[in-house]
């Protein structure tokens, strides 16, 4: 007896849907399991519309499967459109920078030891219009004007 039938019968009432049978021992009696039916029947309709999609082109079969989702995550056109940074007086001078993307997303990082926001500005240029996801190929990109000491807090920066 399901919870909502005890309550049911609890308050006096029956569930109109749910017929009480008796309990046999024959194997037979036993209804099918529910979960069980539901997916012999969603394989047959699979294997049913498979053979009514073997004839059409697989452009209008992709168009119709994909025409409900959103695009607007897709990794693949994810691109850098700006850098901005801004100066807080945390511990002395520390300039955070922000890069966005195309899609809304945007990572924060700190121009360290208290560098000038402009080693990080530099590299503007650098990594517009690339792809977050290929952190390698940024790195590659701007590693070279990482010098010593304060120098290096642009690409600290952008790394992060």
């Amino acid at each position: 007896m399901t919870p909502s039938q005890k309550f049911l019968k609890k308050i006096g009432l029956k569930d109109q849907d749910i017929v009480e049978e008796p309990i046999s021992n024959n194997k037979a009696d036993i209804p099918e399991n529910p979960r069980r039916s539901f997916l012999k029947k969603s394989a047959l309709g699979g294997i049913a519309l498979g053979g009514a999609f073997m004839f059409s082109p697989i452009e209008e079969l992709v168009a119709q499967s994909t025409q409900k989702v959103r695009r607007y995550s897709a990794p693949s056109d994810l691109k850098i459109t700006d850098m901005r940074y801004c100066v807080t007086t945390v511990l002395g001078r520390t300039a955070i920078i922000r890069i966005d993307t195309n899609q809304g997303i945007y990572g924060l990082g700190e121009v360290r030891d208290g560098a000038d926001e402009r080693y990080a500005l530099m590299l503007k240029s650098r990594i517009l219009g690339q792809n977050p996801c290929n952190v390698e190929q940024i790195f590659k990109s701007i590693k070279q004007f990482g010098g010593q000491s304060r120098q290096g807090g642009g690409v600290c920066g952008v790394e992060m």
